[in-house]
């Protein structure tokens, strides 16, 4: 008996040449994926020179079968199943050795970016991978924009309670919104347990009441609860020194930051990243932003405040 190994998309592609070559006769072995794509090992018999070959006919079923066995079969052929065992074992052995072997060298191609390239490449984009409240620029009016469930609330509060730590005047909270007055629950409750000024507000009003509120208090941090926080709203018109930040979970999808058509590049230029702890593969996802023009100013991460 002979093996021959089949790489195919799927295993019913692979059934399929299998039956198409070798017809019926062909014996499974294994089937297994490899990759992305699905590996049939088959056991047939081999062809032998003065074996004598019944013509096809149009015989169907069991008759078929009868009459290429009356060819085939000869008094003395019948072979002992356990050397036919032992042969099959043996070929599957070498061809798994063979296919490990190939794996390894694939894998060793394909290696990974080490950890001295990647913090290498993180230095040159200029990344910032220290928590976000320890920045000694905590001044002035900073507001952060971010897709729901990117930590922009979280980012407040740790800033917030970084001031109360060090005994600094307490900031002014804002949570603005596009689509009316919309108070973070969250923001509300960590509010008023820290005794912390919070107000909410329509975004449209942010260039009228941010410039009155900046003269009173040295910090404000706005939450910007925005439909479109790559290109809206246009911050332009706001009368006093306001920092933007862009909040980005790092076990998101940040693809479309390449693929947004009118992205504002201004904002790249400060990126929180959070979630860093939900991340599956933190490395690939920094290889992933040094490609990107983006610069991370800080992180966010850890348990909820």
């Amino acid at each position: 008996m002979e093996l021959k190994r089949y790489l195919e998309a799927d295993s019913k592609l692979a059934l399929e040449k299998i039956r198409r070559i070798h017809g019926d006769d062909a014996l499974i072995i294994s089937t297994e994926k490899v990759g992305n794509k699905t590996e049939v090992i088959i056991g047939v018999e081999e062809q032998k020179d003065d074996e004598v070959t019944q013509p096809e006919t149009t015989e169907p079923g069991f008759k078929k079968q009868l009459n290429n066995a009356r060819v085939t079969e000869e008094p003395n052929s019948a072979k002992d199943p356990w050397k036919v065992l032992a042969r099959m074992n043996s070929e599957i052995k070498t061809l798994k050795a063979s296919m490990e072997t190939m794996q390894i060298k694939v894998q060793t191609e394909h290696q990974p970016i080490s950890l001295d390239s990647l913090d290498a490449k993180v230095n040159d984009a200029g990344f910032n991978l220290q928590a976000i409240e320890l920045n000694s620029h905590w001044q002035n009016s900073h507001i952060f924009l971010g897709t729901p469930g990117s930590g922009k609330s979280q980012i407040i509060k740790r800033i917030a309670l970084a001031k109360l730590e060090n005994n600094e005047a307490k900031p002014l909270i804002i949570s603005a919104s596009l689509e009316g007055l919309e108070l973070d629950y969250s923001l509300a409750s960590f509010s008023e347990r820290n005794n912390i000024p919070l107000m909410a507000i329509g975004l449209e009003q942010l260039a009228e009441i941010l410039p009155k509120m900046a003269n009173i208090f040295d910090l404000v941090l706005i939450e910007a609860n925005t439909v479109n926080h790559i290109t809206q709203p246009n911050f332009e018109d706001v009368d006093c020194n306001l920092t933007r930040h862009l909040c980005i979970a790092a076990d998101s999808d940040i693809d479309y930051l390449s693929r947004e058509p009118n992205i504002d590049y201004n904002l790249l230029n400060s990126v929180v990243l959070t979630r860093l702890d939900l991340c599956e593969d933190l490395p690939s996802k920094l290889l992933e932003m040094t490609n990107l023009n983006v610069k991370i100013t800080g992180t966010s991460t850890g348990h909820k405040i």
